[in-house]
């Protein structure tokens, strides 16, 4: 599955050798849906990315900070900086704490985006120390 998520426009695969797996009995778990979710997010398939996140309830998975993370940057690609920042919002509502890779894909994405205001807001929120983060480098860049 990894191999097929590093390649471009592959991300069918993988999904079909999730499946297989199912098949077989072998039940995937967090690590092979986040492998998925970034096989969209390089083949810029935004919608395959938030729709697998969307699943994983369904299956009995808990995602944890690298799919909302991944998910994030995959939302990025297709200019949905709103959906980003809903899913970041939801996911600290479910106790899922967010890392500076949280908030530097979220400040990476409302910039490209020209949502700039939401961006400074999130580095304001770092500065804060909101949910134990503090800007690095990075979010600066971003």
């Amino acid at each position: 599955i990894k191999a097929q998520a590093r390649s471009e426009n592959r991300w069918e695969y993988a999904l079909a050798l999730v499946d297989e797996m199912q098949d077989r009995g072998v039940q995937p778990n967090e690590i092979t849906y986040n492998t998925v979710i970034s096989a969209c997010k390089r083949s810029g398939n935004w919608q395959g990315a938030f729709s697998i996140a969307l699943s994983l309830k369904n299956v009995g998975i808990r995602p944890s900070i690298v799919t909302i993370n991944t998910v994030i940057s995959a939302l990025e690609t297709g200019g949905k900086w709103e959906a980003g920042l809903a899913l970041f919002r939801s996911a600290v509502d479910r106790s899922i704490t967010p890392d500076h890779i949280t908030y530097t894909a979220l400040i990476s994405s409302c910039a490209n985006n020209d949502a700039w205001p939401q961006a400074l807001e999130l580095l304001y929120e770092m500065h804060e120390g909101m949910y134990g983060v503090k800007p690095r480098y990075a979010a600066y860049e971003a």
